[in-house]
């Protein structure tokens, strides 16, 4: 306002001060490096002053005018308010000085602009330049600050997998920059990375930091361990499917606790195929052949296939390998061999000889499982005594 005059008998005052709002801290943004989180902070207490710096206190014109209004705005921007709210509050103090301590960034991040409403001390001064009009009212900017509270982001890769008998995945912890900006966020805390492997029926989503120290302490729980981001965490481990957890934390506490998409592990043999052995007896009627035994008729051979178990990878296919010696046509004893693994058909042996059928079962990572030998022994003659 203009300097004005109170006619009348003296002493007379000018007052032309203008009144200041101050905070005691500022944290001031980094200098655009994303390595970097020096004064980033997750909230922040800070105090406002509200003074009327016409320190002769006896001037019936010095003081902070009573009916103002004090507001804060913490904003996105630096030339407007937006991207936030007013908050109220109620200073104490004298006229002279009044203070007001109050808490932003909770839940925020990037950088964020405080203003407080201006205000007017009793000659109408007003504290501020460079204001910035919201409702009809004045605000300055008292304060900028970088906030932090987004949780560093981990990625795997691969994330899941289909059957295998062992897996790995690199898994990465990285701070996130802020959108947007240069500007650097905390750092990961090496020292917090943690991963446990647990088996599950589906894809836990509701992951928290209780939750997974609860399994990690849990002396059920074998497959776990620290690690650097960047490292291979590899599994070989008993069939099931298999979720990796990762705790991992910034310097400034924000925690991310995850889960990778489902690692399928089979190191389960499945169960080998059979054989049927049968031959027809004088009466022309077919029966089964006892294994390891003489006979004087030819032996059919029938495969089954094997199967592997719910849960596992599935089955791949099923062989029987005939091994032997057999008399030709020529009266010599030469060897035999014939590997089949065609369900619809038969074998049948007709020539005098010993034979052995040995069945191998596959699943579809490459487990196996065979037959132990001497488990189908075919012997037949067809010779006539001398």
């Amino acid at each position: 306002m203009e300097n004005s005059i109170v006619v009348g008998k003296g002493p007379y005052y000018l007052d032309n001060i203008h009144p200041e709002i101050t905070v005691d801290k500022t944290t001031n943004p980094p200098t655009s490096n994303p390595t970097t989180n020096q004064n980033v902070v997750k909230q922040l207490d800070v105090t406002l002053t509200y003074k009327d710096p016409l320190y002769n206190t006896s001037a019936s014109m010095a003081g902070i005018r009573d009916n103002n209004t004090y507001e804060y705005y913490l904003s996105t921007s630096s030339t407007s308010l937006t991207g936030g709210s007013l908050t109220t509050v109620t200073p104490t103090g004298d006229s002279i000085t009044k203070t007001a301590t109050i808490n932003i960034g909770s839940g925020e991040t990037g950088v964020r602009y405080l203003f407080a409403r201006t205000i007017f001390d009793i000659s109408g001064n007003e504290s501020g330049e460079n204001l910035v009009v919201h409702n009809g009212a004045n605000y300055q900017l008292v304060g900028t600050y970088v906030f932090d509270n987004i949780s560093p982001k981990v990625d795997f890769i691969p994330n899941g997998s289909s059957w295998s008998q062992t897996h790995a995945t690199t898994v990465t912890v990285r701070e996130q920059v802020i959108e947007g900006t240069d500007y650097g966020v905390a750092l990961v805390d090496a020292e917090t990375l943690k991963y446990l492997w647990i088996e599950l029926s589906e894809k836990d989503t509701a992951l928290t930091e209780a939750k997974f120290n609860e399994q990690y302490n849990s002396n059920s729980i074998t497959h776990k361990g620290t690690f650097e981001t960047g490292d291979e965490i590899s599994l070989d481990i008993e069939t099931g499917n298999w979720y990796l957890w990762i705790i991992g934390k910034d310097n400034l506490g924000n925690t991310t606790v995850i889960s990778s998409d489902v690692f399928n592990i089979d190191n389960t043999a499945p169960t080998v195929g059979t054989v049927a052995l049968a031959h027809k007896v004088d009466s022309g009627t077919t029966k089964a052949y006892n294994t390891n035994t003489w006979t004087k008729h030819s032996v059919t051979i029938t495969l089954t296939d094997g199967y592997d178990g719910e849960g596992e990878s599935g089955h791949a296919d099923t062989i029987y390998n005939i091994t032997g010696t057999y008399k030709n046509a020529n009266g010599q004893y030469v060897a035999y061999s014939d590997n089949r693994a065609d369900k619809s058909s038969t074998v049948t042996l007709t020539e005098t000889g010993e034979y052995e059928v040995r069945v191998t079962t596959t699943d579809k990572v490459g487990n196996s499982t065979t037959t132990p030998q001497g488990t189908y022994i075919i012997k037949i003659d067809k010779e006539a005594p001398i």
